[in-house]
């Protein structure tokens, strides 16, 4: 196993409703492929510069913030059907970039390795679209996974 760090983009976004009620968001995108997932930093202490080995930004600051933006509002699309109105995008009020950390293990499958990509604050395992992202990762920055002994 190593710790592994991916970069984000983090967007506080605000929303409004019909009823002129607002409410900010924060959501994210990785900053290798940019996708979306919403971000709770409530109880994380973040540091300027990880410990391990980390992953380069891939994309711009505005291409995570088009592609992050686009799967929010058909989130809302989807999430609205049963109301009359979706809520509104108001505006972008600010962006960080993190670091957010993963445990990766590999282990051997039918001759060949694998991995899997454990969230390291979570807990969570990493599902299909984390492991895209992985190898995407790999893929555009040329960086590979620590050497995998046979010990």
């Amino acid at each position: 196993m190593e710790l592994v760090y991916l970069p984000y983009y983090l967007f506080k976004i605000l929303l409004s409703t019909e009823r002129r009620e607002r409410k900010e968001v924060c959501i994210s995108a990785d900053g290798i492929s940019g996708n979306f997932s919403f971000f709770t930093a409530e109880k994380i202490d973040f540091t300027e510069k990880p410990e391990g080995d980390s992953f380069d930004f891939v994309i711009s600051r505005k291409e995570a913030e088009k592609k992050a933006l686009e799967e929010y509002r058909w989130l809302l699309i989807k999430h609205s059907f049963t109301k009359s109105r979706l809520p509104r995008l108001e505006t972008i009020s600010e962006t960080s970039l993190i670091y957010y950390p993963y445990w990766v293990g590999y282990y051997e499958r039918g001759g060949r390795y694998d991995f899997r990509a454990l969230d390291g604050i979570s807990g969570e395992f990493g599902g299909i679209r984390m492991r895209e992202v992985f190898l995407s990762a790999c893929r555009q920055t040329g960086r590979r996974f620590k050497q995998i002994s046979r010990e």
